[in-house]
């Protein structure tokens, strides 16, 4: 008994630790875009409150709860596909399992990490008790929610390609389910059996021993399979952000080329981060290409591929919302905003937070005065 309350002290501190060293990698960002966009930080924390709402209040034969069941859901996968490795200690999980023969020491503290960093599920259980219980109870799809909530947040700890197919089938079937209950009771039972299911054995994806670096291009793609959740929440992240936008500008249409704006910059922000996770990577095997003679050209390779996302992710947007004359003035700053980033994440966030004040200032300027 005394060795088990030592295993969970040891993980409940490596969590505080880690959570710790994640929020100071984000600190400059997440402090950066709230004070950039402070009288919008509020509305966009109340919108989650207001989905949830959504859920709560069933309108039987529409589909915009599903909807907004759907986006929270893909909003928490996107937070544990970040914050994973943190709550299940990845960088000592070997030595965790030499510790114990029966592995339902670490399930468990899994389990409750998961629970305590589970910030929608806690969101839903305010408002819950908000209303109070009884209430609750004359709302059977808002309870099953939340347990879909905890069953989606457990399995995303082991299983998230599981997670990735049963969100995709979830969203194919909206408005198949004349409920909610029946909408959410299928996917649970969906996300059950792909998680009993060897996933990675059928789908066999682009796996290390049939995919070989046979070339400079092949070289990042073996990094993008070996790393695909660092890709895959960045997606999650800009879904969620096309949905929330659609959703304000069916509130606010004049706002239109705002809100554009606003979504470019912060997708920007997003995939320009990306840099920081490939950069070592490429300082970790310079002397492998410097040795054959390819050191120029894995670095032309390095920064046009960066250059390609991020003018591909502006060009998408720019259709997207409409092709407003605001959002061109972001065209001159994605190259500095790759260049910056490859020399420090300081610069980078100094660049991305004046090019977007700039912008905006110059909106104000031109258009609201005129």
């Amino acid at each position: 008994m005394k060795g088990l309350t030592l295993f969970f002290n040891y993980r409940f501190d490596a969590y505080c630790i880690g959570m710790r060293e994640l929020f100071e990698q984000i600190k400059q960002f997440s402090v950066m875009i709230v004070l950039l966009f402070y009288t919008a930080t509020p509305g966009l924390l109340a919108l989650i409150f207001l989905w949830m709402g959504k859920v709560v209040q069933e309108q039987v034969g529409q589909d915009g709860s599903q909807i907004h069941a759907w986006a929270l859901l893909v909003l928490q996968s996107v937070l544990f596909l970040v914050i994973r490795p943190v709550v299940l200690n990845s960088a000592n999980l070997t030595f965790q399992r030499s510790l114990f023969s029966n592995l339902w020491p670490l399930r468990v503290m899994d389990g409750v990490l998961m629970t305590i960093s589970n910030v929608p599920f806690w969101i839903a259980v305010l408002l819950a008790s908000q209303m109070g219980w009884s209430k609750v109870a004359l709302a059977p799809h808002f309870s099953l929610f939340i347990v879909a909530q905890l069953i989606f947040g457990l399995i995303s700890l082991y299983r998230p390609t599981a997670v990735f197919i049963s969100l995709v089938s979830a969203f194919l079937l909206v408005g198949w389910f004349s409920t909610l209950f029946l909408w959410l009771s299928f996917i649970i039972i969906w996300l059950i059996c792909l998680t009993l299911l060897p996933l990675d054995k059928y789908l066999n994806v682009a796996s290390v021993s049939n995919f070989k670096a046979n070339s400079q291009m092949s070289f990042w793609l073996i990094w993008v399979k070996e790393h695909a959740s660092s890709v895959l929440w960045r997606f999650g992240v800009m879904f969620v952000l096309l949905f929330t936008s659609d959703y304000v500008l069916t509130l606010r249409p004049d706002l239109i080329e705002v809100i554009g704006a606003f979504c470019i910059a912060l997708s920007l922000l997003l995939w320009g981060s990306f840099i920081f996770a490939t950069k070592p990577l490429l300082k970790q095997y310079l002397g492998f290409w410097r040795s054959l003679k390819l050191e120029k050209k894995i670095y032309r390779q390095f920064f046009g591929l960066h250059l390609c996302v991020l003018f591909f992710v502006w060009g998408g947007l720019y259709v997207w919302f409409g092709m407003h004359s605001l959002m061109l003035f972001f065209i001159p700053c994605i190259p500095l905003y790759v260049w910056l980033a490859w020399l420090s994440a300081q610069l980078f966030s100094v660049m991305w937070c004046s090019s977007v004040f700039i912008i905006f200032l110059i909106y104000e300027l031109l258009y609201l005065s005129a």
